[in-house]
């Protein structure tokens, strides 16, 4: 939760200096990616691959 949190804000702050949303918006989901937001990147990656194979 404090990943998404963090990159709403890394978001908005970005989008309110002026920059690009087309650049502004990788950059966040990179902060929730790497915070771990969204769940833990090895939990996911596992699900994924066990369903797929």
């Amino acid at each position: 939760m404090f990943g998404i949190i963090l990159g709403l804000i890394v978001l908005m702050v970005l989008a309110y200096l002026g920059w690009s949303i087309i650049w502004v918006a990788p950059i966040a989901a990179g902060v929730v990616a790497l915070t771990g937001g969204a769940g833990s990147f090895r939990g996911i990656y596992r699900y994924v691959y066990e369903r797929l194979c």
